[in-house]
């Protein structure tokens, strides 16, 4: 019976999928750049490019705004810095899905896993309310059960906080789960959360992927179900 019950859980594993969003399901660097250029003109200060602005990213927007800030060399306070955070957060608003689109196959593996009946979810630093925008604006709310994404009080990635809560909402164990990502926050939350992880290799990291550690690397969605099906047979 031991083994009945084994083989079963095999072959319906993973029970659960959780995403990061910019840069693993969603290429968003588009809006974030033109919403930070945009806070910058105000300042008199000199854009950035696309690039340098994915730099910026991981950790959420105050963050990136701080990095940016200091790379202009402007010197602001702690109120400042909160002023500039909020009006980044006013202008990127209004324009989330401007340019910001899913990456090719991204559909299609939410669609399969729907199918499945595996349970989805989005793990995001990005704030909550901005990531329902972009998940509802690009039209597949109804691909993903569960959105967690920063809200004060509660810890970021790389801290497993935010993945066990995703999990908590889904009723799923983390070893019946797959957190997919683009960055070392990613790999560390889910090796902290005890969950397996896929790193797509055409998201943000500045560090290659597959020196990040996750338990597999695709470089296209065309890659999930052979990676999930190699981490299906290493938990076997």
């Amino acid at each position: 019976m031991e083994n009945d019950v084994s083989a079963r859980r095999t072959r319906n594993w993973p029970l659960a999928v959780v995403f990061d969003l910019d840069g693993t399901l969603v290429d968003s660097s588009g809006d974030l750049t033109t919403s930070l250029n945009e806070l910058l003109a105000e300042r008199q200060l000199a854009p950035f490019s696309r690039m340098e602005t994915i730099g910026f990213v991981g950790g959420g927007i105050a963050l990136l705004v701080e990095r940016a800030l200091r790379v202009r060399k402007l010197d602001t306070s702690p109120e400042e810095l909160s002023a500039a955070v909020d009006r980044y957060k006013t202008i990127y608003s209004g324009r989330l899905t401007e340019s910001t689109h899913l990456y090719d196959g991204a559909l299609d593996v939410l669609d399969v896993l729907k199918a499945r009946g595996v349970r989805t979810a989005v793990c995001t630093n990005k704030t909550e309310a901005l990531a329902r925008g972009i998940i509802e604006g690009l039209e597949f709310s109804d691909r993903i059960d569960v959105i967690v994404g920063g809200k004060p009080g509660r810890a970021l990635k790389p801290s497993p906080v935010p993945l066990l809560d995703a999990l908590s909402q889904l009723g799923v164990k983390a070893d019946d789960a797959i957190m997919v990502g683009d960055s070392s926050a990613d790999v560390k939350c889910a090796k902290a959360a005890n969950v397996r992880s896929i790193c797509v290799s055409f998201g943000f990291s500045g560090i290659p992927v597959r020196e990040l550690g996750a338990d597999a690397v695709i470089e296209s969605y065309a890659g999930f179900d052979d990676a999930c099906q190699t981490l299906r047979v290493a938990t076997a």
